[in-house]
């Protein structure tokens, strides 16, 4: 909150504000930052599949829905659509979309052994899979 205090545009800090709103599910809360993040950065598509997942949960899976909707038009990257689908826990969907960010040697698999985002997928064997691919 103080660094949007100091820079009110500052897309990092709207969109981890979003994600801690989200986490603590206070969606309404989550979807008015991660906006302002999608809005800030000139419509980052990571930043419009978190903000699909805050519709999604908040129960506004119609607004959800469309959010991935644009994002498949606009031929999104496997990475998006993995966030997306580990969101609103769709676990076979996240794992495939997973899969092929590791072909697509997206950043996102960077993040799969810390970021707790991933923590519902880690049980299972095909994430495991590509956690050990990615070698770290």
């Amino acid at each position: 909150q103080k660094t949007l205090d100091l820079d009110p545009n500052f897309v990092n800090a709207h969109l981890h504000l979003g994600l801690v709103y989200m986490q603590k599910k206070m969606y309404e809360q989550s979807i008015s930052e991660l906006l302002k993040a999608k809005s800030a950065s000139g419509e980052a598509p990571n930043i419009a599949a978190l903000l699909g997942v805050a519709y999604w949960l908040s129960g506004n899976k119609t607004e959800g829905q469309l959010v991935i909707g644009k994002l498949i038009r606009q031929h999104a990257e496997s990475r998006d659509m993995a966030i997306f689908y580990t969101g609103i826990g769709d676990r076979d969907r996240a794992l495939t979309w997973l899969e092929k960010a590791y072909q697509d040697h997206s950043w996102l698999v960077l993040l799969i052994k810390s970021d707790p985002y991933f923590d519902p997928l880690r049980s299972d064997p095909r994430f495991q899979s590509v956690e050990t691919k990615t070698g770290l």
